[in-house]
């Protein structure tokens, strides 16, 4: 399989070594609006940052799921790259959802509540901005494994979840016996595990990744991409030398997080979804 070292957005071939040289600061604000959407009764968080520079009407829209193992974390994860991409004409929302350590839940509630999130984006679309159309999954780690899921899972129904396109930071793809995370799901590994789940309408995917990365090993995401090409799909593995799991956030290497931004809307460019 190719693997996709760089993908370059129009015009701006030098802009990552200049990042390099200057520091490469994170974009930061606050959420311009906090929604709320229910799951099992609970009510949780949507952080939605509206493109900065657009007028009304409907936009591109990504929605984050943070990581954390199912265990922990909250959508402030995101918060850095929603602000940046909503500089660049995205309507991005970071949502929080049931937690291990917080309120008691597992990984089939996590991916209630990120299905509940999506359905209440898609049901408020016009409120929020948001193009229906044109609809981004993206998380890391157990975040990724969510995004993953809902456009593969079948439990639902089948194309319950279809979207435009799938972005996973170092998700987890496939929590089969002997693989890391497997306790965690276990016995509902199988309709848990997005490898397991995957068919021919799954969307173009971009997967970003780490050569040393224990949780996610590099042939885990090929393995994954050469069975979603098999059935007619659309998957690109991007992989970083050197880096190991949960390289592309800020505080952990301020060059590979830009660098994964510029990866991303290369590839939402490149499939048709980018602000008009």
């Amino acid at each position: 399989m190719k693997l996709l070292r760089t993908l370059r957005l129009p015009g701006t071939p030098w802009w990552l070594a200049l990042l390099s040289l200057a520091g490469c600061s994170q974009e930061t604000r606050a959420p311009d609006l906090i929604s709320q959407y229910q799951s099992a009764g609970t009510a949780l968080a949507l952080h939605v940052f509206r493109p900065t520079h657009a007028a009304g009407g409907r936009h591109p829209t990504i929605l984050f799921f943070h990581g954390g193992a199912w265990q922990q974390g909250g959508p402030g994860q995101f918060h850095g790259q929603c602000a940046e991409l909503a500089s660049h004409g995205y309507l991005c929302i970071s949502a929080a959802y049931r937690l291990a350590r917080s309120h008691g839940t597992s990984p089939a509630d996590a991916v209630a509540d990120a299905r509940a999130a999506l359905r209440h984006v898609r049901e408020h679309a016009a409120e929020l901005g948001a193009d229906k159309q044109r609809l981004v999954l993206a998380g890391g780690s157990a975040g990724g494994h969510l995004a993953a899921l809902l456009a593969t899972g079948q439990q639902d129904g089948p194309a319950a979840e279809a979207v435009a396109a799938l972005v996973l930071f170092n998700p987890m793809l496939n929590l089969a016996p002997g693989r890391p995370d497997h306790e965690l799901v276990a016995p509902q590994w199988r309709s848990l595990s997005p490898y397991h789940q995957l068919h021919s309408r799954l969307p173009p995917t971009l997967i970003l990744l780490g050569d040393r990365d224990r949780e996610v090993p590099v042939s885990t995401a090929e393995a994954f991409c050469a069975r979603a090409q098999q059935l007619g799909g659309v998957c690109r593995l991007d992989v970083a030398r050197n880096q190991g799991h949960g390289f592309f956030n800020h505080s952990r290497s301020p060059w590979h997080y830009h660098r994964t931004l510029h990866s991303m809307r290369a590839f939402l460019q490149e499939v048709g979804i980018a602000p008009r």
